[in-house]
């Protein structure tokens, strides 16, 4: 999450080297990641 707070994806606010997620921030990015493709992370089958 930090990575994408710091490329400007997810709102935030810094304090020195900490990053802080307002209850509002965590909404957005609740909305933002909610219809993000996420990839499969099952593993493989056993035929």
């Amino acid at each position: 999450m930090k990575d994408r707070a710091s490329a400007g994806v997810f709102p935030h606010r810094r304090f020195g080297k900490h990053y802080r997620f307002s209850r509002e921030d965590v909404a957005e990015i609740v909305q933002l990641t909610k219809n993000a493709v996420r990839p499969y992370r099952g593993g493989m089958r056993a035929a």
